[in-house]
């Protein structure tokens, strides 16, 4: 079996002017398997409108490296390259009375260097693959006496994929268009927590 040294490392910035808070990050990992060294920038930017209502922005550049499976199909796979995605998104923030928040955020994701199959002959595999994938999320949070809180959130997704194999586009396998989740959670005390 081989193995390789993987290490990241990360700084970042946070300042204020005004009703504007900036963060700015930047994220460098090193991938042993392939030898290369990728870097991320971050940025994201939050407005306060009003003392209830909050405006954020945000946009980065992230990396994610090939599943094992894949390298370890065969040794020539090692040197498959790191996924890489943009992302931007624009969410409002606005507390509604003293128990209610409610959470209303778009993005947009250009994705590049996807792991496509391997190849049925030779097992090997590639990052030809490319894709978008956008959506909304809205979250819906509610604070009740005793400690307890409980949230809703809907999100709409649309990912496709091409692996610029001929095939043109597809869904992607993640692509779930429309999902609703239900949650709470008991803050027992201050060093426990029960969510479900």
């Amino acid at each position: 079996a081989r193995s390789e040294l993987q290490y990241a490392a990360y700084v970042e910035q946070v300042f204020a002017a005004g009703r504007w808070d900036f963060r700015t990050g930047l994220r460098y990992d090193f991938d042993g398997f392939s030898d290369d060294g990728y870097l991320s920038p971050r940025l994201s930017a939050n407005f306060r409108v009003s003392p209830t209502t909050r405006v954020a922005m945000t946009a980065g550049t992230f990396y994610q490296s090939p599943r094992f499976l894949d390298r370890a199909a065969d040794a020539a796979n090692f040197g498959l390259a790191n996924e890489k995605t943009n992302h931007v998104s624009l969410g409002v923030n606005r507390r509604v009375g003293t128990n209610w928040d409610v959470l209303v955020e778009a993005y947009y994701q250009q994705l590049s260097d996807l792991v496509t199959a391997p190849d049925a002959v030779t097992g090997l595999a590639g990052n030809a693959g490319e894709g978008t994938s956008y959506g909304l999320d809205v979250v819906v949070n509610r604070r009740f006496a005793d400690a307890w809180s409980a949230n809703a959130v809907y999100s709409y997704n649309n990912a496709s994929l091409n692996d610029n194999d001929g095939s043109g586009d597809y869904d992607a396998p993640f692509n779930y268009e429309h999902i609703l989740s239900l949650g709470a959670k008991w803050e027992i005390s201050e060093r426990w927590l029960v969510g479900f």
